[in-house]
């Protein structure tokens, strides 16, 4: 006889379950067993049994299932695991259909092209929905499986079998149910089950035999739920030793026949039997619209013979909103007790999983203040999807604060549940490496799977190592693709244009050969590679040599024992792992050891071709399911997944992401499940009710505060989101009875956690975190102006007093900028990855620049517009085929014209200058192309900008003073040339341009080249008004382009406004003469 014990505290079962296991028993050495539904539960027992015995030891935590097949090996000649096992059904189907496919058209027409001479993901993942869905007709609807076994190709069934209603007999699924299960028709689960329960009816299995192998009681503790073959096989048990289930029953009175006002109404609507309808009534609105996976559980326990007993505790009388509602539940009653609005139930409405996490930690921190007596383990924080917070966690609640005067405790924390795929990055680039072939192997994503440390350090390459590596394939045209046979699978000619092969022999013969431009081999050198960086050359050619061989093992196909082998090669070639990491790569390893086991064992797939598409999604899914557990219960904070009885009871439960169509979880049964189209049976399971019963059940196991958290807010436009169901449910139910609006429970967050209303003094919002405080202080309306730098720095030393010409362009180009690196150290610039995955179909502005300023080169040193063309586009810099040469063509007649002004000067010869000169003690140094006898050239493949105009500038006056130099200085440039006459006082015209850069160094130089020209030429040529319009047009921007002011220099030093407006007009006037603007000509006649 099973003994029942119920309560509607857990507290109260686990106080008599240590007292029974304290109590002794016969074999002193024999352990105790102890059936729970997960680990966690296993966990929490472990500890509150040894907090009360003071020694907890020689147990045995198992699941039902498993002690199950324990006692059947025991008793009965059974195998060490039972056949058709789901991960074997699996594999099972893929067989039979890979062998037999012609017999079942049905699955034949529904995988259309998933057959064939080899099959890939798409067959594998068709035998796993399969699987899945006769793994549940094994549990739930064993009577079909059954007479399935006994009926032959005629249909005829041989032996009764007792059934609960219709079987099937006339479908695809059970000619394929028979054809996998005729070598293991009296071993898989369903089977041997039902040979057990004849054994123990006809005596066959005895006391004795049963005693052989198991203690005299277990005990099954915290179990929600059973399925009804389960509950069947541990109450026939009971006739044999002593088994004790401990229940959670939140209810004292008889609930098994109320029904939601919801069902209730369609069965009214159905037309159904009003005095049948009006037997039914809904008590407790929560507990029956939530509480059906419980309700049908302790129906199915009220069918057998028990004893029960009964542990109820009435909850404190109080007028605490949350223990109200677990009084109206244990009474089977609504509103029964008075309650008034308090904290006990907290729901906050905020934008993002961010938010929420940050607003929790926030509210915990105000928990413990208020509560000195709670601890980190009395809190329990559960989600739907752990793999989805767990980043937000890690970046929240590991922040340390940086205010000494704050001293904000560090809150412990752990996640559990976390999966390995989700959790490790090398497992992830595992995969990844696997599906390569199945992706365009674009630059962007092979430079990523290189940074991961386990990778590049099996290639003896460094972080350094690493960016002259990027900086190589961005420059030698890799945009993707291996080479000409991957691009043909795409349905694209058979050319190697900007793919791996052709980078890499661009790097290899400019490396050879140098970069001279020309065409060799059929290519055209990248030749920036030189000396020992030709050993990092060698490692990324070997790297991109073993990509290429998981290629070829994707086209030369195998058996699964040679996949052994080659998964094994893989990790070999591309990891180099920790002792970590190496734990994780020797998962990797088991999953394909087990998978050739099994196949071998079952004598499956002996001989058939499976491709890597296969083995990939086999091992995905077998490490996808492989979740860590070890951190829960672990002394600190809990997060973890939101699963069946994870509730036991807590100080504080809180529960993450309750948004409306991500849970309860969404169950769709498949199409090709037979038991969704057959009348249901007590005890079937489906994901949605089994989430609205863990809400009730989260709600229940919550002893001084409940906490719910959902995203109620668009973080476009700030548009309202409905939570989750059973969040209205609970919302409906303490309006109706206890009169308390949602919006008086729900405190809406706004989107930033620095908002001005978190430090206000409202109590619903406020926030422990500092920093936030400056942030919201600095977006206030009333904020003071704050200058970066608001004196004179000290005057540069020695090391500005020694600069060249670039150094001084570099500060013209952007004063700001050279102010915040070069004197105080402050570097914004954000390295951006500029690799581009695309070939290019349409030329950007900078890439019409850059193909413009190589056929500008060539044009000038005698090269033909053919050759040109031949050689940039072998650089993988143009469109391809027709398209590529339309664009250089007009990009070539632009650029001749040019070409043709410039020509004459090459022809005169144009010799390098370099030297330094000294003006004021300032020694400037330069390095000057494009001098000739009579003339200073220089010239761009681009429109005239205003750093050009300086640097024609500059360098003309340095050649003055340098060489005596009298020649005009000219640049030629798309759009307009400038040409320059000699100063008639060059010295004090460069010292006034070097004495701009000493204040630019000890003070914001009110300066920026693109809106101080734009001053300077409206103001010769409009006027002032026109000036000032327009420069601050320049410095703001518009929706075309960025101003200057966006750049994060600027914005640091000027705050976005346009700098200190008398000094900035004069140093613009004094920097852009009519001459440099080139409104006074000075273009020689001759």
């Amino acid at each position: 006889m099973l003994q029942l014990y119920q309560s509607n505290k857990v507290e109260n079962l686990i106080e008599h379950l240590s007292e029974t296991l304290g109590s002794g028993r016969e074999d002193p050495l024999s352990p105790e067993n102890i059936i729970v539904q997960n680990n966690g539960v296993g966990q929490w027992v472990t500890q509150q049994v040894s907090d009360k015995l003071g020694i907890f030891a020689n147990f045995n935590f198992q699941l039902p299932t498993a002690f199950a097949w324990d006692v059947i090996r025991n008793c009965m000649d059974a195998p060490i695991r039972a056949d058709l096992e789901k991960d074997e059904l699996i594999w099972q189907i893929f067989a039979q259909l890979y062998a037999d496919h012609e017999q079942f058209p049905e699955v034949k027409e529904y995988l259309g092209d998933g057959f064939g001479a080899e099959f890939g993901s798409k067959l594998f993942h068709f035998s796993g929905l399969l699987a899945d869905i006769y793994d549940q007709y094994q549990v739930f609807r064993q009577d079909w499986v059954l007479v399935w076994d006994k009926t032959d190709h005629d249909g005829v069934t041989s032996g009764a079998v007792h059934t609960a209603g219709k079987v099937p007999n006339d479908h695809w699924q059970i000619k394929l149910w028979q054809k996998i299960s005729q070598t293991g028709v009296t071993k898989h689960r369903a089977a041997l089950l039902d040979r057990f329960f004849s054994d123990v009816e006809n005596g066959t299995i005895t006391t004795e035999i049963i005693a052989q192998g198991l203690p005299t009681r277990i005990s099954i503790f915290g179990i929600d739920t059973l399925a009804p073959v389960y509950l069947k096989f541990f109450a026939t048990l009971s006739d044999f030793i002593e088994v004790s289930i401990y229940s959670f029953n939140p209810c004292m009175e008889y609930w098994g026949d109320i029904a939601s006002e919801k069902h209730l109404a369609k069965r009214r609507l159905r037309g159904e039997d009003s005095e049948v309808v009006d037997y039914f009534e809904s008590g407790n609105h929560l507990l029956s619209s939530m509480g059906k996976i419980g309700r049908e559980y302790h129906e199915l326990l009220l069918n057998y013979e028990l004893q029960e007993h009964d542990l109820f505790v009435e909850p404190d009388e109080t007028t605490c909103l949350l223990t109200c509602i677990h009084n109206d539940i244990f009474t089977l009653q609504n509103g029964s007790v008075t309650g008034k609005l308090d904290r006990s139930i907290q729901i906050h409405d905020c934008h993002t999983p961010l938010r929420e996490v940050e607003v929790l930690h926030d509210q915990l921190l105000k928990m413990f203040a208020e509560d000195p007596k709670l601890c980190p383990r009395d809190i329990v924080v559960m989600t739907p999807d752990i793999n989805k917070y767990a980043p937000f966690i890690e970046t929240v609640f590991a922040r340390r604060q940086s205010d000494s005067q704050s001293q904000i405790p560090h809150i412990p924390w752990s996640i559990a549940d976390r999966t390995v795929v989700t959790e490790d990055p090398v497992i992830q680039a595992f995969l990844q490496l696997l599906a390569i072939y199945n992706g365009r192997m674009t630059a962007s994503e092979i430079m990523d799977l290189l940074k991961i440390p386990a990778i590049h350090s099996r290639f003896a390459l460094s972080e350094n190592d690493l960016k002259g590596i990027e900086h190589w394939i961005e420059q030698s045209g890799i945009r993707w693709g291996l080479d000409a046979h991957f691009r043909s699978r795409f349905g694209l000619p058979q050319t190697e244009l900007n793919s791996w092969k052709f980078g890499l022999e661009r790097m290899l013969l400019g490396y050879a050969v140098g970069d001279e431009g020309e065409i060799c081999f059929d290519r055209v050198g990248y030749g920036q590679i030189e000396g020992s960086n030709a050993e990092v050359l060698g490692k990324l050619a070997q790297f991109i040599h073993k990509l290429g061989e998981i290629q070829d093992l994707n086209d030369s196909r195998c058996r699964v024992n040679e996949w052994q082998v080659r998964i094994n090669q893989i990790l070999d070639s591309f990891f180099l792992a920790d002792d970590a990491t190496e734990q994780l790569l020797q998962e990797v390893r088991n999953c394909i050891d087990d998978l050739v086991t099994l196949c071998e064992s079952k004598g499956l797939l002996a001989d058939a071709i499976v491709d890597i598409d296969v083995i990939r999604e086999h091992l995905t899914q077998v490490l996808t399911n492989n979740v860590e557990s070890g951190t829960y219960l672990a002394g600190a904070v809990t997060f973890c997944t939101l699963q069946p009885m994870r509730t036991v009871p807590f100080k504080v439960v809180c529960l993450l992401g309750m948004n409306d169509g991500e849970f309860p979880r969404q169950h769709k049964r498949s199409s090709m499940d037979l038991i969704a189209l057959h009348a249901p049976r007590l005890g079937d399971r489906n994901r949605r009710d089994d989430d609205r019963y863990l809400f009730l059940q989260s709600l229940l196991a919550a002893r001084n505060k409940f906490y719910i958290s959902y995203n109620g807010r668009s973080v476009i436009d700030n548009s309202f989101k409905m939570p989750s169901a059973v969040v209205c449910d609970l919302f409906d139910y303490l309006q109706r009875f206890y009169q308390i609006k949602p919006e008086e429970l729900t405190t809406n967050h706004p989107l930033q956690p620095f908002d001005i209303r978190y430090f206000t003094g409202d109590s619903e919002l406020f926030s422990y975190v500092s920093q936030w405080i400056e942030a919201s202080n600095s977006i206030g309306a009333d904020k003071q102006e704050v200058v970066f730098i608001d004196q004179q720095l000290q005057e540069p030393g020695p090391e500005f007093q020694t600069l060249s010409i670039d150094d001084l362009l570099r500060f013209y180009k952007n004063p700001s900028a050279y102010l915040l690196k070069n004197r105080l150290g402050i570097n914004l610039d954000i390295p951006e990855s500029k690799l581009k995955d695309d070939e290019p179909l349409v030329l950007d502005s900078l890439e019409s620049y850059q193909v413009s300023g190589i056929t500008l080169s060539g044009m000038l040193h005698g090269v033909d517009k053919d050759e040109l063309y031949r050689r940039i586009n072998l650089c993988g810099n143009l469109p391809n085929g027709y398209m590529g040469e339309k664009v250089y063509k007009l990009l070539a007649d632009d650029i001749g014209e040019l070409a043709e002004e410039i020509k004459p000067f090459f022809k005169t010869g144009m010799r390098r200058v370099s030297g330094m000169v000294e003006i004021n003690g300032i020694k400037l140094s330069a390095v000057i192309d494009g001098v000739t006898d009579d003339v200073f050239v220089m010239y761009r493949a681009g429109k005239l900008r205003p750093i050009d105009r300086i640097e024609l500038y500059v360098k003309h006056l340095f050649l003055q003073l340098y060489k005596g130099f009298s020649g005009e200085a000219c640049f030629y440039a798309t759009d307009e040339n400038l040409a320059l006459l000699p100063e008639q006082d060059p010295i004090q015209k460069l010292a006034d341009m070097l004495n701009l850069y000493l204040q630019g160094l000890s003070s914001p130089l009110p300066f920026s080249a693109k809106s101080s020209f734009a001053y300077a030429y409206n103001f010769h040529s409009k006027g002032e008004s026109a000036a000032n319009n327009e420069a601050m047009n320049v410095w703001s921007g518009n929706g075309m382009f960025n101003g200057e002011a966006q750049d994060p220099y600027n914005w640091v030093i000027h705050k976005g406004n346009l700098p200190q407006e008398d000094q900035f007009s004069a140093i613009a006037l004094k920097v852009f003469t009519p001459k440099l603007l080139g409104l006074i000509s000075e273009v020689s006649d001759e």
